[in-house]
């Protein structure tokens, strides 16, 4: 275990002195339970301590946990501290602390309606602050969007964790403390900036640019397929309506390898998440939903890569048609 030290945040104190009351722990009782002396411990929750070592920390938590396995106590940690402390790679989002608003919302379409009103939302503060503000002002709002964008291109992940600092707790009426926040994000803006002209930061911003251009086109080349085989299944359905045992179990499966697969090529967690494993089509009613999974998926990507001739595609009359005859279907037969 490293022997790093690390910053005893709020954030940490706080967890630390809730959790010790929530088990009736003193703070001396669980420093000499850590191998220190009865002070120890009151020092770091008052604020006199303010860095600690991975190892005393890790014993904290071990006792305050009552457990003994390493990545347990680690992954619990690095929610506390949002950094990462196991010695394997962390995804930016697992160190995120989740606002209670949606932690508890798996609903891909609920996300998706709050993703949309939020974004709506910060347009128009943006918008708002750009239309009211003098020339020099428009120049460094400006400034700021085409960094964030720069950073979403090259680094989307760093941008939602820059974008996760709760800035607003700054109170904004005390000067002495707004000050200081300011001049703490712009010291290390400094030191980002220096960064840009060392590692050639613009060069890799237009290379990332070509190769995403180069994936739209390809993308789109396999959404056309897709398309295309989307439209001939519902084609092959509607020619089996009065077929007195059609076997859609086949037309599943090759609506899953002609289409479903396909579709992972471009989105490659879309399976088991918004459209359903190949293993759970059981009935016709199944298959229909399979179908109105796929659809809604192409409406939305098409929309991003301005294919307007959907339509052309799933016309309507074609894509209500299947679904009416699948649903009549109780079982899918091979």
């Amino acid at each position: 275990m490293s022997t790093e030290k690390i910053t005893v945040t709020d954030q940490l104190r706080s967890d630390i002195v809730q959790r010790r009351k929530e088990l009736e722990f003193t703070a001396a009782f669980l420093s000499e339970r850590s191998g220190h002396s009865k002070y120890w411990l009151s020092n770091i929750e008052n604020g006199k301590t303010q860095k600690i070592s991975e190892n005393d920390l890790f014993t904290i938590y071990s006792i305050l946990l009552n457990e003994d396995e390493y990545e347990s106590i680690a992954e619990c940690l690095e929610k506390i501290l949002n950094q990462p402390l196991a010695h394997t790679n962390k995804n930016w989002y697992d160190l995120i602390k989740i606002e209670k608003k949606y932690c508890s919302v798996f609903d891909t379409f609920k996300l998706d309606d709050f993703h949309k009103e939020l974004l709506t939302d910060i347009i128009q503060r943006i918008n708002e602050q750009y239309n009211n503000g003098a020339v020099q002002t428009k120049q460094a709002i400006l400034t700021a969007l085409l960094h964030l964008e720069r950073t979403l291109i090259v680094n989307p992940s760093l941008a939602f964790t820059l974008l996760y600092i709760p800035a607003y707790c700054t109170d904004k009426n005390n000067t002495d403390e707004y000050n200081s926040v300011l001049s703490d994000i712009l010291v290390l803006a400094a030191k980002f900036n220096d960064l840009v002209q060392k590692n050639d930061s613009l060069t890799i911003v237009a290379q990332c640019l070509k190769a995403e251009k180069q994936k739209m086109e390809e993308t789109k080349k396999i959404l056309i397929t897709a398309l295309e085989n989307f439209n001939s299944i519902l084609n092959v359905i509607v020619s089996l309506e009065g077929a007195k045992y059609p076997k859609l179990g086949n037309v599943c499966r090759l609506f899953y390898s002609s289409i479903v697969e396909l579709i992972k090529k471009v989105d490659a967690e879309i399976v088991g998440g918004y459209i359903p494993y190949i293993f759970h089509i059981n009935s016709g009613s199944d298959f229909s939903s399979l179908i109105s999974y796929c659809r809604d998926w192409f409406i939305r990507q098409c929309h991003k890569l301005s294919i307007s001739n959907l339509d052309e595609y799933i016309p309507d009359d074609l894509y209500n048609s299947a679904k009416r005859i699948l649903e009549t279907i109780p079982t899918l037969e091979t």
